[in-house]
């Protein structure tokens, strides 16, 4: 398991030190051959082989491998990629391959055999492009070959004493012959073997690590707005620099009775039931697509308008068509409060502005928050403190984009800190229907001047 884990960082290896490993092996398999040859040969009684020609080319091919890997060992400790040294490597031992075959006899021997085997090393340790080059350079040079000993050029079979299908049915031959094939192609065996043992190494490390990009997934989407977190995953969320100033439509929720309910419970059965509460809010937020920006204690703080931007009117369609739904669903919620002992059902306070406000990433490069501050801001939560319980309030610029869609009841005017002038605001009633809520229909609304 242990080579198999090392082996599999194989892969990202740059292209010089993976010719550095395979010159190495080249330079220790090539001369265990040549002994081999010269071994086997020195016991048989009439060899048809010239060990001494082997011998010296196979000395020549050690020699050739070892400075055709040198460039490779250069690039490797510089740390470059070395790809003008892998096809130096792959050309030398291309011609010295196809130099091997000529002297076993090119048209006629079974050696033939370590053509595609070498192909398919250089295929699968280097990459397909060195493959497709040493597969075209022996080719090549197999056809200049094969036609330089049709024409006589070339002897065919130099290596052999005798050239007769008879001389080659010794054991020796056979034995020499078939040790060169089964060399090359265990070497191969063994890398696929050991690619493919990484290869189900990785696909399991794979599904463990998507697994837990999962469950990361699952927890980003727990502390961040769900539309962040939906562009961080996709990859399309840029870090600003500095937040931007957007219009957008905020939405504050308040419970009314949270305090003296908190008295009343136990901390258990408080737990519960405001986790069950927000649950349920976030649910119906991020159904009409909105950025759940802050828990805070009993109340949230949600926006539309950022990061996802369709037009004005949209945000703060969206943002009381939520707010209606929300009330609704606070009072079926009702049963949930009596069950643990709570006669008085959480009420919602909800206000609603629209306007221009910072958004985007505050805080030290280490610890970001993305929401949204201004006085925009901070006016949606002050009309949210004005607001009835079990209603919804909306300032003039929020009730200007939606009144001809809902139906909507005139507050008065009311003041709060940091607005200099009264502001005008509005109680959201119901959703218009589809008839009546056709834009270009004139719905007249009389602001009175009494405040809140």
């Amino acid at each position: 398991m242990q080579l198999i884990d090392r082996f599999s960082s194989y892969v990202a290896w740059p292209v010089s030190r993976k010719i550095v490993l395979l010159g190495m092996l080249g330079v220790a398999v090539t001369p265990l051959a040549g002994v081999v040859n010269a071994v086997a040969h020195a016991f048989a009684e009439h060899s048809v082989m010239r060990v001494g020609m082997i011998s010296g080319y196979i000395a020549i091919w050690t020699v050739f491998q070892v400075l055709s890997t040198l460039p490779a060992i250069a690039e490797a400790r510089a740390g470059r990629e070395g790809r003008r040294a892998a096809y130096l490597f792959v050309v030398v031992q291309s011609i010295f391959m196809v130099g091997l075959l000529q002297l076993f006899g090119i048209m006629s021997s079974p050696m033939v055999a370590v053509f595609p085997a070498l192909v398919i090393l250089w295929t699968l340790c280097l990459d397909e492009r060195l493959g497709f080059c040493g597969m075209a350079v022996m080719s090549g040079l197999i056809v200049v070959v094969g036609v330089l000993e049709a024409y006589g050029v070339l002897p065919h079979a130099p290596l052999l004493r005798d050239r007769t299908l008879d001389s080659q049915s010794s054991g020796v031959w056979f034995g020499t012959v078939l040790f060169h094939i089964l060399l090359l192609l265990s070497v191969c065996l063994s890398l696929c073997v050991l690619f493919l043992a990484s290869r189900r190494l990785q696909d399991q490390r794979l599904r463990e690590a998507g697994a837990a990009i999962t469950e990361a997934n699952r927890l980003i989407r727990r502390y961040v707005p769900a539309q962040l977190a939906d562009q961080i995953l996709a990859g399309a969320y840029e870090e600003a620099s500095k937040p931007r100033r957007r219009r957008l439509s905020i939405v504050f929720i308040d419970i009314e009775g949270y305090t003296a309910a908190s008295e009343a419970l136990s901390g258990e059965v408080l737990d519960c039931v405001l986790n069950r509460y927000l649950e349920e809010m976030m649910a119906i937020a991020d159904r009409h697509g909105a950025t759940v920006n802050q828990i805070i204690g009993d109340g949230l703080l949600v926006f539309f308008g950022a990061p996802n931007v369709t037009n004005d009117r949209d945000h703060a369609l969206r943002a009381v068509r939520m707010s209606l739904e929300m009330q609704q669903r606070a009072q079926q919620l009702a049963a949930l409060w009596q069950e643990h002992g709570w006669s008085r059902p959480f009420r919602l306070r909800i206000g609603i502005n629209t306007g221009e406000a910072s958004v985007g990433d505050f805080g030290p490069p280490g610890r970001k928050l993305y929401s949204c501050i201004g006085l925009q801001t901070n006016l949606a939560e002050r009309i949210q403190s004005a607001c009835e319980p079990g209603h919804v309030l909306m300032h003039e610029s929020t009730w200007t984009l939606v009144h001809r869609f809902f139906a909507c009841r005139p507050r008065g005017r009311a003041v709060f800190k940091g607005v200099t002038e009264p502001v005008p605001v509005f109680e959201a009633i119901c959703e218009r229907e589809p008839a009546i809520a056709d834009p270009c229909a004139p719905v007249p609304v009389t602001l009175p001047s009494a405040g809140i």
